[in-house]
């Protein structure tokens, strides 16, 4: 794709895998015609990807991997520690 005008190299695409055990699950992010995306989209894509992750799989914990300046894998690690909610008004 071309760079912008002052340079910055652009992609037509942002590519997250969410890999737990032996399943992909692909999602996938197309810039519109005549766009692309910069640096700074993609970290900010990344960003929401995360949050994302973090609430659909609540009980695994993933390393993110970045495969290429476009492409990132989360990768399952293991299961995330339940910590216990104490509530201090309740009797008892």
């Amino acid at each position: 794709m071309k760079p912008t005008k002052d340079g910055r190299k652009l992609w037509k695409r942002v590519v997250y895998k969410i890999i737990i055990d032996d399943k992909v699950n692909l999602q996938i992010g197309k810039a519109p015609m005549q766009r692309g995306y910069t640096e700074e989209n993609i970290q900010e894509a990344t960003e929401h990807m995360i949050e994302w992750v973090d609430k659909t799989y609540p009980g695994i914990e993933f390393n993110l991997v970045q495969i290429a300046p476009n492409e990132f894998n989360f990768i399952k690690i293991g299961e995330r520690a339940v910590v216990p909610v104490i509530d201090s008004e309740a009797p008892g």
